[in-house]
């Protein structure tokens, strides 16, 4: 294992395919959150990326 060479490394490693987010129908009519999505016509948040391609899912 990397730990025992370097004394540093990681424990977990993995395949994985990212996602988006979607807004909750609920925020956008609550007046206490709806300003943060002015502006913002899709409801997929993140369907895009460099790594995995979507902004959820490289947790391990």
């Amino acid at each position: 294992p990397p730990q025992k060479l370097a004394a540093v490394g990681f424990s977990a490693q993995g395949n994985f395919h990212g996602s988006y987010y979607r807004v909750n129908p609920a925020a956008l009519k609550n007046p206490e959150t709806a300003w943060i999505f002015e502006g913002i016509d899709d409801e997929k948040l993140g369907a895009f990326g460099f790594s995995g391609n979507g902004a959820a899912g490289f947790e391990l």
